[in-house]
């Protein structure tokens, strides 16, 4: 079956009278999915879970498409042809005269044809998880310095101080608690943590190059 149909079902639900929730959707608020829905995709593939891998990449593909249809000036078939573009011409010992013999003359070839490419700038380069960021960022003396976190420091510093367990466990436990507030007011703290980092300053690990 070729991907027709769902483009089909995404543009009705993006369409006039489709769905509230989609149609208020941008780029960068489905970014979260994007990444959940490839996250969950490697988790099946590396359980050896072949039928949920197969239900993840479905999952994945969505989010493409989606990405898509938002896009100004773009669909579906452009990403397409583009991507095809780029095959044919980072293979040109397939689909052209070159010559290999081994994988890594392979990859020797595709480096070598995409340091000739003309690649967009300005573009960010996500490194780090948000809690990796935000270790780092503290490190510099940059925080958020607003009462919520002075006050969960504070808590936090008075509870380590009189509790039992382990300093690792402790932390791990509020970080948990906290991922678990998160979902009763259905928020992504991991999302919500690096949308903070980024507002507030733009965080080491966001470069200005491309990287496909």
């Amino acid at each position: 079956m070729q991907v027709g149909p769902l483009v089909h079902v995404v543009q009705r639900l993006l369409g006039e009278g489709g769905c509230p929730w989609d149609r208020q959707q941008t780029s960068q608020s489905l970014l979260p999915y994007l990444l959940d829905e490839s996250y969950e995709a490697a988790e099946a593939l590396v359980a050896h879970d072949t039928e949920a891998f197969q239900g993840e990449l479905g999952d994945v593909l969505l989010q493409i498409i989606f990405q898509s249809a938002l896009l100004q000036d773009t669909n579906l078939s452009r990403l397409v042809g583009r991507e095809v573009d780029k095959l044919i011409r980072r293979h040109p010992h397939v689909f052209g005269d070159e010559m290999v013999e081994h994988a890594s003359d392979v990859a020797e070839q595709w480096d070598r044809i995409k340091d000739q490419e003309v690649h967009d700038e300005a573009r960010a380069e996500w490194m780090y998880p948000s809690l990796v960021m935000a270790k780092r960022e503290s490190k510099r003396g940059v925080g958020p310095g607003s009462l919520a976190f002075q006050a969960v420091r504070d808590f936090m510093q008075v509870y380590i101080a009189n509790a039992s367990g382990t300093l690792e466990e402790i932390l791990a436990d509020a970080a948990w608690a906290i991922a678990d507030l998160g979902r009763q007011h259905h928020l992504d703290v991991e999302w919500a943590l690096w949308r903070r980092l980024v507002s507030q300053s733009p965080p080491e690990g966001m470069s200005e190059r491309g990287n496909s």
